[in-house]
């Protein structure tokens, strides 16, 4: 690849390569970083409206691992909740597949 100061990537991998950069701008240890996207590393963001985004599994994934990782997601989110912030943080959750309805989860 020739020297270039910006590379412009589409589609899935245009998403996986944003992800990449990201954890590289914030730590200069790459083999960590590489353990930690392999080891299924996620990262979320709210949106204006306060709400958040997440993977937690595929489809192929045991209801077990699907438990493990919403319970991981939950407890970065309430790791993440600012001092400030009074009252509930997280009102409702809903799951879905990519393209299918939501269904409410009780919490």
């Amino acid at each position: 690849m020739a020297d270039a100061r910006r590379v412009l990537i589409t589609g899935i991998a245009g998403q996986l390569a944003g992800l990449v950069a990201r954890a590289l701008e914030q730590r200069s240890d790459i083999a960590a970083i590489v353990e930690a996207l392999k080891a299924g590393r996620i990262e979320f963001r709210a949106d204006k409206t306060g709400v958040v985004h997440a993977p937690i599994g595929k489809a192929s994934f045991a209801p077990e691992q699907l438990a493990e990782n919403y319970t991981a997601l939950r407890q970065a989110l309430d790791a993440a909740k600012p001092d400030a912030a009074k009252g509930t943080y997280v009102r409702t959750v809903h799951l879905t597949s990519t393209m299918g309805p939501s269904v409410r989860v009780a919490i």
